[in-house]
């Protein structure tokens, strides 16, 4: 609590501190409502989500690929060829740091 000069409580600016943040949990509430915020927790869910499905293309993607340049070229591939170069994008992409990421957009 703050403290006038005299080592008092000062009530007024105590009231007037609690009101003010009465106020903000106020607009944060009508902001969630409004659609204008969004909580991080659901936001992280479905991101997690949209990795693990654009994981499951990349893993899919091999034998895609084999079958068009064997149709449509007439060259047959060696999987292994295709899962290795899968398989470096998505090492590399798990070793980034995401944290900063998500710092940049919880201070926007």
């Amino acid at each position: 609590m703050k403290q006038g000069d005299d080592s008092h409580i000062d009530i007024t600016l105590e009231r007037g501190l609690k009101d003010r943040a009465q106020r903000t949990l106020l607009d944060i509430d009508l902001a969630l409502e409004a659609g204008e915020l969004e909580l991080i927790a659901p936001i992280e869910a479905r991101l997690g989500q949209l990795m693990m499905a654009m994981k499951t293309e990349y893993l899919a993607a091999p034998e895609k690929i084999k079958a068009m340049l064997y149709t449509v070229y007439g060259i047959d591939v060696s999987i292994e060829y295709l899962d290795d170069a899968i398989y470096q994008v998505l090492d590399s992409t798990s070793k980034k740091n995401y944290d900063d990421v998500r710092k940049e957009l919880e201070n926007e």
